[in-house]
């Protein structure tokens, strides 16, 4: 039992249900998929946070990839003339620099950029270091991922 309701929280599965994670992958590249995600949309410390599992963040990104690699890396050696790819998946985070949650302080923000870029540093550095060759995130989070590539 843990402190806090942890429903919800797909990405923990990678650490705790591995097995799962990995038939998923299976399953779309029998059924043909040339490039997996990472189970990792929300794998950073912040969006973690909300659960008392940021200190977790960089497990979940390591296996999550760890997994996605060893899926798709076994389904290439099956046809090595059909390479499988993976791609490193980074959501928003929870919590937004331009949202404003105070109408009374319209420059209030509960959180900060340096704290996002570093979130994302953190996700990136992780994930290309089990060889993601594609990475995933929305538009409004790619300013934090070219400042962090640049750290």
């Amino acid at each position: 039992d843990f402190h806090k309701d942890l429903q919800g929280n797909n990405d923990l599965l990678s650490i705790t249900q591995p097995h799962l994670i990995r038939d998923i992958h299976t399953s779309f590249l029998e059924a043909g998929a040339d490039i997996i995600e990472t189970n990792t949309f929300n794998a950073t410390r912040t969006s973690m946070s909300d659960y008392d599992l940021e200190d977790f963040a960089g497990e979940i990104n390591r296996q999550s990839g760890k997994i996605a690699r060893q899926a798709a890396d076994n389904f290439t050696s099956l046809t090595p003339d059909k390479p499988r790819f993976v791609a490193g998946v980074i959501g928003p985070t929870t919590r937004g620099a331009c949202t404003v949650h105070d109408v009374n302080d319209l420059a209030a923000r509960n959180i900060t950029f340096d704290t996002l870029v570093h979130d994302y540093q953190e996700s990136i550095v992780t994930l290309v270091s089990i060889q993601m060759q594609v990475c995933q995130m929305s538009w409004e989070n790619l300013m934090k991922a070219l400042i962090t590539w640049q750290l």
